[in-house]
This record gives structure tokens, C-alpha cells and sequence, in this order.
């Protein structure tokens, strides 16, 4: 952890923290209805089960998703416990990137199930992997 953690105090006593980036990138303007009707069309899916004891709520783990994937949250519907997010991988021209997230009820700690959609094999594997590898 501390190869990937570069820190430094500049003159003005502030601390500057530099970590990884994402190899992902937003899809800022993404609506729902593109959201949508992106999903159908996308036919690479693959299923997660993330489990962090130190969330504290669903809304707190779909900002966590936003701010580690570098990944647009599209839309969060409260009273399901659900959030659709959009993104890419960073390398211009790139695929677009999906992923549904609906936090299981009455679990303790709390379990967020995670459907990743794209249109190959490999860009589903490797954002699966990247997620399991921030939330472990």
C-alpha cells in the first residue's frame, strides 16, 4: 500500500495525498433512459457480492463506488436501496461500462450485490477485478 501512496507537505503545511488513479473515467451525461437502453444491448455480465463491515449505509457505499471507479452515479432510487452507475475505461474510444447496485435488506454487515455489464468477456473481468481490489 505504501509503494502506491506518494506524500508531501508543502510550504503551506497542507498535506497532499496522491493515490492510484482509477483506470476508469465517467460518463457524466449518462441519463437513465441511456442507462436503459445501453443495458440491453450490453452482453458480457458479471455478478458481485461486495460485503464491507465499515459502511454505513447503502448511500454511503454508492459514493464510495463513485469516488474509487471513477464512475458516474447515473441514478440512486432510495426506497429500493439501488444506484445505477456509468463509466469507461480511460483509453479513448473505450466501450461503455455499466454497473446495478441493490443493497441486500436486513443484512448485517451490510452486502451490496453488483451486476457489471459491458460488451466483452474481458471489460467485465478486469472492472470486476478492479472492484474486488478496492473493496477488500
Amino acid at each position: 500500500l505504501l509503494d502506491s501512496l506518494s506524500m508531501s507537505i508543502p510550504s503551506g503545511n497542507a498535506l497532499d495525498v496522491n493515490l492510484p488513479q482509477s483506470p476508469f473515467s465517467p460518463l457524466s451525461s449518462f441519463t437513465t433512459n441511456e442507462f436503459g437502453q445501453n443495458w440491453v444491448s450490453l452482453t458480457s455480465e458479471e455478478r458481485l457480492a461486495i460485503a464491507n463491515p465499515n459502511m454505513c449505509d447503502f448511500f454511503t457505499f454508492a459514493s464510495m463506488l463513485e469516488s474509487k471507479l471513477q464512475f458516474a452515479k447515473v441514478e440512486v432510487i432510495a426506497d429500493t436501496q439501488e444506484a445505477i452507475f456509468a463509466g469507461r475505461p480511460s483509453e479513448p474510444d473505450s466501450e461503455i461500462l455499466l454497473i446495478h447496485s441493490k443493497q441486500r435488506p436486513s443484512f448485517s454487515p451490510p452486502v451490496v450485490d453488483l451486476m457489471i455489464r459491458a460488451s466483452s468477456v474481458a471489460s467485465t473481468s478486469k472492472l470486476a477485478s478492479y472492484i474486488q481490489q478496492q473493496f477488500a
